[in-house]
């Protein structure tokens, strides 16, 4: 999937990874199994989406940060679904394993606050190096529930401002690549990386630390294949 200035692109788009993206399902299990209350064929057949912005929307998103961009991006598509494939679902809760990223003990290291000015980007050295520059803490917020198994991380650090720093970990190769990057190295396999719970502490003098949470769900109601267009 891909948002640009004024449009939604989603090519060979799985209806269930459409809806697993709009609602921001974490159960680790659908990664092979159904939504429940779904037909079978929302993981089976494909579609292609591309659909144009509003105005509106591009006005509102112009001022967002990345976090509350991409909640909006969410919810631009659940209409999409409910417009397009008629989706009807309704939300459950159940406890699962969260995270707080906290300091730890010693306090944040290689941390340097960014010059002012300084343009803010995110370079992909490999598939588990990062370096950031001029960006605050939250784009890294943004990937680490890719890299604990889809569990929620919640921002405790009171780190506020922007940084450059880097960080490098070893990969866990089924989980999802950084910034949906597939055309960069593989991180090295030797061992020579500390696991991602580690690499923050040791290099960013930053710990996860685990608790229960309620973890949303859906139920699908009910769901159409489009008519195409």
């Amino acid at each position: 999937m891909q948002f640009t200035a004024d449009k939604l692109t989603w090519i060979n788009a799985q209806p269930q990874a459409m809806i697993t993206y709009a609602y921001d399902l974490r159960d680790p299990k659908l990664q092979v199994g159904l939504i429940p209350g779904a037909p079978k064929w929302i993981r089976s057949e494909w579609f292609d989406i591309r659909a144009n912005l509003a105005d509106s929307d591009m006005e509102k998103m112009k001022n967002m940060n990345p976090r509350q961009r991409e909640a909006y991006q969410r919810q631009l598509v659940q209409s999409l679904l409910a417009d397009r494939f008629k989706l009807e679902a309704h939300l459950v809760s159940k406890e699962a394993l969260a995270y707080e990223l906290v300091v730890a003990k010693n306090g944040p290291k290689n941390m340097k606050p960014a010059a002012p000015g300084e343009s803010d980007g995110i370079n992909t050295i490999d598939s588990g190096d990062l370096q950031y520059r001029g960006t605050t803490i939250e784009p890294l917020l943004m990937i680490l529930p890719q890299m604990v198994e889809d569990s929620p991380v919640i921002d405790k650090t009171g780190l506020t401002g922007k940084f450059d720093f880097e960080l490098k970990w070893a990969r866990d190769a089924s989980t999802w690549w950084p910034n949906g990057v597939s055309s960069v190295p593989d991180a090295p396999t030797d061992g020579s990386r500390p696991s991602i719970f580690k690499a923050l502490e040791e290099e960013l003098g930053l710990k996860l630390v685990p608790f229960k949470a309620p973890r949303q769900g859906i139920v699908i109601d009910h769901i159409e294949r489009p008519e195409p267009n």
